[in-house]
């Protein structure tokens, strides 16, 4: 991959867009995706040969198969890590999301795919994080709760659990463990505010104890 000049994540840039239906990306979490569609074997020889970034957006629903589908206004940027091009011409990637993301304005280009001017959503800053310190404490808890419940029935997810100290990083990755319905996830994604983020995945935890035959010691804090 050639140098490309970084952005920091506030400042808008033009990226190429993979529209994807019934599928969320989560910053922290890698999905495989198989890529099929000619426009899109042409946009990931493309990104392959700049910096290996674009951004993953879920296409809005009754949208599927429309050739030129509207879009979730927030998506997530994703790092391409691993690129299989096949005999066929298609490829087996692996995508890593990173940020949050926000579609601004689609670009007209030449190009078979699609590019939008997009912005990353900041992570939380330090007063957000303060002024969530109650519902952070409260998810915390339901987390060990958790993982105690799953250490015997679960060993995938007990290891999820287990894969990082960060709380935000972790609220991530349930996000894409534990919640199945794909417009949930979105909303999970694009809920920007800490605290309600936060209030939303201490319920996901509390329906995933409850599945497991252990009820929450509770879950949502007043």
């Amino acid at each position: 991959m050639n140098n490309q000049k970084t952005y920091p994540s506030h400042v808008a840039r033009e990226l190429p867009v993979f529209p994807l239906p019934g599928t969320v990306i989560f910053p922290g979490v890698v999905i495989p995706l198989h890529v099929q569609e000619t426009r899109y074997r042409d946009m990931i020889k493309d990104v392959l040969e700049v910096d290996g970034l674009l951004s993953a957006v879920m296409i809005k629903p009754g949208q599927e198969h429309s050739r030129h589908p509207e879009l979730c206004d927030v998506g997530c940027l994703g790092k391409l890590i691993h690129a299989e091009r096949l005999p066929s011409g298609r490829y087996n990637i692996l995508l890593e999301g990173t940020d949050r993301c926000r579609l601004l304005q689609e670009v007209h280009k030449r190009s078979s795919y699609r590019s939008f001017h997009i912005a990353a959503i900041e992570a939380p800053s330090h007063d957000a994080i303060l002024e969530a310190r109650s519902e952070m404490a409260s998810f915390q808890s339901c987390v060990v709760n958790l993982q105690a419940c799953v250490e015997t029935h679960d060993e995938q997810l007990a290891a999820m659990l287990r894969s990082t100290a960060d709380p935000l990083r972790l609220a991530d990755i349930l996000g894409a463990v534990l919640v199945n319905d794909h417009l949930r996830q979105q909303e999970l994604l694009a809920t920007t505010s800490l605290k309600q983020r936060l209030l939303q995945l201490i319920d996901v935890i509390a329906e995933a104890m409850i599945k497991f035959g252990h009820p929450p010691v509770y879950s949502r804090t007043n």
